[in-house]
């Protein structure tokens, strides 16, 4: 799983931290733009994530924006999964919504990638705590009606 994350940041390394991300002027996100300047992308928390998670693409930033962020968010998903902010389910609608699947090759297949061998790990799993999370992960997907399949 590991090799699988450090592709997903050197797949995205080529969309750097803007200076400044542009967002709605009436959300009052400047906090959020400040904050997300704090910390390196690997350091960044849940709690540094959070507020992004929900307002990408929407009101706060773009494309180019969440996958410069996308490799950290995805790796905590998968190291720290019951202390995410968001469900899971929400960031795969994100991926949608900023039309994963028309990316380049090489972006789109190592998403892909990542998450089947997560899904695979779980599935082959004999622990409980595994058998769990790919249980919430299925009802996330049916929750936000999103087209990757378990």
């Amino acid at each position: 799983m590991n090799t699988q994350i450090s592709n997903l940041y050197s797949t995205f390394s080529g969309y750097p931290l803007k200076l400044q991300i542009e967002g709605c002027s009436h959300c009052e996100l400047q906090n959020l733009d400040s904050l997300l300047h704090t910390k390196e992308l690997t350091q960044l928390s849940w709690d540094d994530l959070q507020l992004f998670i929900l307002k990408t693409m929407t009101t706060f930033g773009d494309v180019d924006d969440f996958k410069h962020f996308l490799p950290r968010i995805f790796e905590l998903y998968v190291t720290d999964y019951w202390n995410a902010p968001c469900d899971f389910g929400l960031f795969l609608s994100k991926l949608e919504y900023g039309g994963w699947t028309t990316w380049p090759e090489n972006e789109s297949e190592t998403v892909l990638r990542l998450y089947e061998n997560w899904i695979l790990q779980l599935k082959g799993s004999s622990l409980a705590a595994d058998k769990e999370l790919l249980e919430d992960i299925v009802a996330d997907i049916e929750c936000y009606e999103v087209k990757l399949v378990v």
